[in-house]
């Protein structure tokens, strides 16, 4: 097993923070501005002085080779005594700085200070300084103090001790959970077909740190196959932890199923699932600060004891975080985050990994962690959109209505003014492509500094804290921003004017997110083309494969119907045409189907008509906006032992993906046109993006996204080995190649006309419709 590489830094935060829990904003300032600031600062300070002077450690905690390091930003052991600076880039007041993170910066420099003794052994003492500087002024406070050799070296060694017994007590479960895992045996009976191979393949590209990107057909077993071997990888390919993410909350559900499979009793492993912070939060709505929250006053006082509580219930779902954390008076975000450092297992959604302002720190540059990533077709549109960015003037009019102090309202005012200055330079009554709006981004700044600066509680102020974090989004965008790949856009919707970033491609952003891990997984039952989506993510040279399918040709009729159009003016003149196919294929057999339509407006136009002509069917309709509970009754009345039904749905919504119809055993989907989005000024500018870099553009801006929905609708129907079902496409467009590309290896798609339909899946069935149906044939 290598060694254990532990940062400095990570090591005072991890030991010496204290005090209370402050999600305020902190000033925006960028690490190529640190760097800036810091070389400005240490211009001049003599030949003795080294800038970045790097420090290390090798050592053995609880049984395990350890390499403590770190880099102080300057450091002159010319003198008698050794002066050791930490520059610290802040837009925020040096003193709210200084109380808020004083207690993990002094650690850090202590921490320093105890190594360089270690290495020159000459006795000398030191003087540590902290600079607070303001990146655009280099207005700089400073903050000393002085430390003996001898007491730095016992501040290190007492450190070090209070991690070794975190980590000793780490190590005994390593110890327990890598004997349980070598036995471990696969989670169900038997392996399905081509999922033993799904699993080496993974496994192996594990190992070898490859970024593999696999597509396996939806009901082949991926998550099983992925999750097994990354596992039985902790201990014999010496990673540290695996991550796997997920686009939706379902998808984790899933992956804490196979985790229970694995282990029952709860006994051996590891594993937290990540929520949003709004869903966790005991006080909605109340801001994560000491004055306001009593979860975040005092939390890093009581977070250990809550950690090591948390992690002997092992399997920290939600539920289990938030008993935990009610019982100590800790956030439970936070409270997750910091228990998942040691954790085996972490399940949480793409952004934890992806999103450039939420992302978790703790995890980046983790190359000892196996990375897993779910449906990762739609990794590319999710990543996109979490680099695109929108401001509307109707939200700094919300906030100037609320009782805002004089500074913030003077901020809030300016930014008004730089919105509607634009509007009357660029006249976008209509959305329209803009430079780089270089005014409009420094008025951002402005009001996001003047935040950092204040000590304001927003809880009072619901409009002020949205625009708020909007603003901070923007003001940290050049981190990300790239001339190729974003467009700015303004337009005026009525009254109000609108400015949005948007991200054209991810992929230049995912491939340094993905380098700062060992090996990776990338996994979909929709990732055709393959070369495609490679390049979609940012791995265009990197391995890509096809898992075998596991289902016969005779278990799935992929039928095409075209010659019912579904095309957006005629959808009521063909309205009884398409009542017809849904009757007759619901008719052909007993069971459970699913019909999928690209809007709400249409599927609404269609249930309705069909109750009509048909009042004896049961059918389900998927509503816009449902909760949890309601989309849990929904699925539960499709549940195997119920009547047959009809579930009418939308392409690309909650019933589409990451959702479990296993139960329900469908017999049918009937997907209901193309839905392919509406054509807009961003849609054009993606499609001509990657027609200069040589692709399809019309494929990434149109058919891709809308076959993703359709594919993941059918992805719905076989889930198991003995599963038989039929799948009916209605529009013409589904004949053509350019969105026959998209459709998966094993489907062998057959053109069926309306009148036919009834006679092929009478041949499909073998046998006549009859028995129990849907539908009565009287009604038919």
């Amino acid at each position: 097993m290598t060694s254990l590489r532990l940062a400095v830094k990570a090591l005072a935060e991890l030991v010496h923070r204290q005090g209370d829990l402050h999600a305020r904003l902190d000033g925006r300032a960028r690490a190529e501005e640190g760097v800036s600031v810091q070389r400005t600062l240490q211009q001049g300070r003599g030949p003795s002085y080294r800038r970045e002077r790097p420090v290390a450690l090798e050592t053995r905690l609880a049984g395990r080779a350890v390499m403590v390091s770190g880099r102080m930003d300057g450091c002159d052991d010319g003198g008698a005594e050794i002066v050791i600076e930490e520059v610290k880039t802040t837009r925020a007041a040096a003193d709210l700085a200084h109380r808020h993170h004083a207690s993990v910066h002094w650690a850090q420099a202590l921490l320093y200070a105890g190594l360089l003794a270690r290495e020159l052994a000459d006795g000398r003492g030191f003087r540590l300084r902290l600079l607070y500087a303001h990146p655009d002024t280099l207005e700089t406070r400073c903050f000393e103090r002085s430390e003996t050799a001898a007491g730095a070296a016992d501040f290190l060694a007492v450190t070090l001790g209070i991690y070794e017994r975190w980590l000793r007590a780490h190590r005994l479960h390593e110890r327990a959970r890598d004997r349980w895992l070598q036995r471990l045996p696969f989670p169900y009976p038997q392996f399905r077909p081509f999922q033993r191979a799904m699993a080496r393949r993974a496994y192996r590209a594990l190992r070898d740190r490859e970024h593999l990107l696999l597509e396996a057909p939806t009901g082949s077993g991926k998550t099983a196959a992925m999750l097994y071997p990354a596992l039985r990888g902790l201990a014999a390919a010496g990673h540290r932890r695996v991550l796997f993410l997920t686009s939706r909350s379902t998808g984790a559900l899933a992956v804490r199923d196979a985790v229970r499979r694995m282990d029952a009793d709860h006994g051996h492993l590891r594993h937290v699932t990540l929520i949003a912070r709004e869903k966790a939060c005991f006080l909605p709505g109340t801001p994560c600060e000491p004055e306001a929250c009593p979860y975040a006053r005092g939390y890093y006082d009581r977070v250990r004891p809550a950690v090591v509580e948390l992690l002997g219930r092992r399997a920290l779902d939600p539920a289990t975080v938030a008993e935990v954390a009610s019982a100590h008076t800790v956030c439970p975000f936070e409270l997750s985050l910091d228990a998942a450092l040691w954790c085996d297992l972490v399940i949480g959604d793409y952004n934890y990994v992806f999103d450039p302002v939420v992302r978790l720190q703790r995890f980046a540059g983790d190359a000892d962690a196996a990375l897993l990533v779910d449906e990762c077709h739609q990794l590319a549109p999710r990543v996109r959109d979490m680099l695109s960015l929108e401001l509307e003037a109707g939200a700094v009019k919300a906030a100037l209505a609320e009782p805002l102090p004089d500074a913030l309202a003077r901020r809030v005012r300016s930014l008004g003014r730089a919105l509607a200055a634009l509007r009357c330079r660029e006249c976008p009554e209509q959305e329209r492509l803009i430079e780089r709006p270089a005014a409009l981004l420094r008025s951002i700044g402005r009001l996001v500094d003047a935040l950092a600066t204040a000590e304001l509680d927003l809880g009072p102020l619901p409009a002020a804290q949205a625009l708020a974090f909007v603003c901070s989004r923007w003001a940290r965008s050049d981190a990300w921003y790239q001339p190729d790949g974003f467009v700015y856009t303004a337009g005026a919707d009525g009254r109000e004017m609108r400015v949005t970033l948007t991200c054209l491609d991810a992929g230049p952003y995912l491939q340094q997110r993905f380098a700062e891990f060992g090996g990776h997984v990338r996994f979909s039952g929709t990732a055709s083309p393959l070369a495609l989506h490679a390049r979609l993510h940012g791995e265009a040279d990197a391995p890509v494969e096809r898992a075998g399918n596991p289902f016969r040709a005779e278990q799935l009729a992929a039928l095409v119907v075209a010659d019912v159009p579904t095309y957006l003016r005629q959808r009521q003149r063909s309205l009884p045409e398409l009542l017809s196919v849904i009757a007759d294929v619901a008719a052909a057999r007993p069971g459970h189907y699913l019909v999928a339509f690209p809007s709400f407006e249409y599927l609404d136009r269609a249930a309705d008509a069909f109750q009509a002509e048909h009042p004896a069917a049961a059918l389900s309709r998927q509503r816009p906006g449902m909760s949890d509970a309601e989309r849990a009754a929904w699925l539960d009345d499709f549940a195997g032992d119920r009547p047959p039904r009809l579930g009418f749905v939308v392409l690309g919504g909650v019933f589409a993906e990451s959702v479990d119809f296993a139960a329900a055993r469908l017999a049918g989907v009937i997907c209901v046109g193309v839905g392919l989005p509406p054509p807009s000024l961003t849609r054009a500018a993606l499609a001509a993006h990657f027609d200069r870099q040589g692709l399809d553009g019309s494929a990434v801006a149109y058919h891709q996204p809308a076959m993703v929905k359709v594919l993941q609708m059918a992805g719905r129907l076989l889930r198991g080995p003995g599963d038989r079902g039929v799948l009916c496409l209605v529009d013409d467009r589904f004949t053509e190649a350019r969105y026959q590309q998209f459709f998966p290896a094993h489907w062998l798609p057959e053109r069926v006309g309306r009148q036919a339909l009834a006679a092929r899946l009478a041949a499909f069935w073998g046998a006549a419709a009859g028995g129990d149906l849907v539908i009565s044939p009287a009604s038919l």
